[in-house]
């Protein structure tokens, strides 16, 4: 046996049980109430919870052209990961796209190469003419796909009707921003001739954009019969769309750590460094996330990490690129606001950063799960351990992060990635060999 994790409360979405996992060639050999066999090594986690490896299902973290290869690349990206408790990402094309097998090739080679945890991928971002290309790229291994109701990537209704039947051809699912276009574009160009206060990104592009895409997404869904996934739900109307369809139909969504810590108001201390899409919103929308994410409305917590530099965000808000960097941070600020506020048990907090995203985009159970024969992916979690957020200590290639001096409570101590200890107490300790691409 190579390492034995000892003394731990592990969690699963069933049950927090005090327990032993023994780990053999990057697997689960056993899990028993005490293991007593001779390890090459013990992990002590006597006071510490035991997670099945976490997940951040959607990153933008190696486009390969300049500006953003010069940001973000697989390799600095999964330190920081690691760093911040993940044992799996799920990459999302940023500016390039990610719609031929050649493409898809080069990127996994990749992250075959610079990545220090497990990847896989999603396709995107749509165009048209990128849809009977669905079951080559299925082939590659990816069955999760990309589509925008706005621009720049923005699919007219009947080509996002198309888009959805040839997604459920091959039985994957459709993965869409859903903001109205025509709305967004509309209140932006009214919001820009007011000046350039931050908050003004955030009122042109309302609610009633969110609030009406995922309404007819999950509408065409339905009549399709496709699976579908809304990406980063921002809004109370978002979130109330996505319960009244899944009753009945196949959605799922997710809720980005941003959405659930800041409101509109932080942009006037922080200003661009705020800006992404769909923007922050108001009290009312934070507590309706909270609440989703509790009561099972949303079912995983991701971070859709983009990084940039200071200087390309001090541009000025219309200017600025939109998105933040938080791949690092994402356990920590849920295990604070989540589990130690109240707001999560333990066992949902296993679900929304890890088991679900699994269940919904393939990689369950061999990812997300504690199961004897599966990948030995384990997050150690303190609970009562404390840090101050600082981009000093952090390992982000550009330098800062919104959550700038932010306390939190609940900190991942020990990241595990196939029976090897990558990261200890916020730093990097080492690759486990070659990264893995997960071929769903």
């Amino acid at each position: 046996m190579d390492l034995i994790v000892k003394g731990g409360r592990l969690v699963t979405p069933l049950s927090v049980f005090e327990g032993d996992i023994g780990i053999t060639d990057g697997r689960i050999e056993r899990i028993a109430r005490s293991i007593s066999d001779s390890p090459d090594e013990v992990l002590n986690a006597k006071g510490m919870l035991v997670f099945p490896g976490m997940i951040d299902p959607h990153v933008h973290v190696h486009d390969p052209l300049p500006p953003f290869i010069d940001r973000e690349d697989f390799g600095s990206a999964t330190v920081a990961a690691a760093c911040g408790g993940l044992t799996t990402i799920i990459e999302m094309p940023t500016d390039t796209p990610l719609l031929e097998s050649a493409a898809i090739r080069e990127k996994i080679a990749a992250g075959k190469d610079l990545a220090n945890i497990d990847f896989a991928l999603h396709a995107g971002n749509m165009t048209p003419d990128a849809i009977s290309s669905i079951g080559d790229m299925v082939r590659e291994g990816i069955t999760s796909f990309k589509g925008f109701l706005s621009p720049p990537y923005k699919l007219n209704d009947g080509q996002v009707l198309e888009f959805l039947r040839e997604v459920e051809r091959h039985d994957c699912t459709a993965l869409f921003h859903c903001e109205n276009g025509e709305i967004i574009d509309n209140e932006t160009e009214l919001r820009m001739k007011e000046g350039d206060d931050p908050v003004l990104h955030s009122l042109g592009r309302p609610n009633i954009a969110e609030e009406e895409a995922v309404a007819r997404m999950c509408r065409f869904a339905s009549h399709t019969d496709t699976k579908l996934h809304v990406v980063h739900v921002s809004t109370r109307e978002g979130a109330q769309e996505v319960a009244r369809w899944r009753s009945d139909h196949a959605v799922t969504g997710e809720v980005c750590t941003h959405h659930l810590v800041f409101t509109r108001d932080a942009m006037h201390e922080q200003g661009p460094f705020l800006k992404m899409n769909p923007p922050l919103r108001g009290v009312d929308d934070v507590h309706a996330l909270w609440t989703a994410l509790a009561d099972g409305t949303l079912d995983m917590v991701a971070t859709d990490h983009f990084s940039c530099f200071r200087k390309e965000k001090e541009a000025g808000i219309w200017e600025a690129p939109s998105g933040v960097p938080g791949i690092e941070t994402m356990v920590p600020l849920v295990l604070s606001l989540g589990v130690n506020e109240g707001r999560l048990t333990l066992r949902r907090a296993c679900e929304v950063l890890s088991t679900n995203a699994a269940k919904v985009f393939g990689l369950y159970p061999n990812k997300g799960s504690l199961q004897v024969g599966t990948d030995a992916d384990l997050t150690i979690v303190d609970l009562k351990a404390t840090k101050r957020i600082t981009a000093d200590d952090l390992h982000y290639r550009v330098g800062w992060t919104p959550y700038e001096g932010m306390t939190v409570r609940g900190l991942p101590v020990a990241t595990v990635v196939r029976g090897k200890i990558v990261a200890r107490d916020g730093e990097f300790i080492g690759r486990n060999g070659p990264a893995v691409y997960i071929k769903r």
